[in-house]
């Protein structure tokens, strides 16, 4: 960047995080740590970032406690089979579609979700109750 740094000096614009033993990229006249860089680049495609990885996510993300993640760095707590995007949480763990369809929990018609507490029958369907 034409400049001279002490090393603890040299640091992402965005995080802060020291740039000095794990390389930059120059972004828009700004230096930024990798993480920071894909986060700006995915937030300019409409895309979103891995936050295993940290790279942009080209297909559907596997959303798990409302973070984006690449749906194959999950497996299924039950089978281990890898994870696609119908994966379903349930109690903090994630499972996919035949495995948690097995274990008997109702899925909401509305949002299919699955439903942990209290259930609603109306319709022939299965609802969260409304607080």
């Amino acid at each position: 960047m034409n400049n001279s740094w002490h090393p603890e000096c040299f640091c992402c614009d965005i995080c802060q995080a020291v740039l000095a033993d794990v390389g930059f990229v120059k972004n828009a006249g700004r230096h930024l740590c990798r993480p920071c860089h894909n986060r700006e680049k995915a937030r300019g495609l409409g895309k979103y970032i891995c936050q295993k990885c940290h790279a942009i996510i080209e297909e559907q993300p596997l959303i798990f406690k409302n973070d984006p993640y690449h749906p194959d760095h999950f497996n299924c707590s039950n089978c281990g089979k890898e994870l696609t995007v119908d994966a379903r949480e349930l109690k903090g763990e994630l499972y996919c579609l035949p495995c948690h369809d097995k274990m008997g929990v109702p899925i909401c018609g509305a949002c299919r979700r699955p439903i942990e507490g209290r259930v609603v029958n109306a319709m022939g369907k299965q609802w969260h109750v409304e607080v």
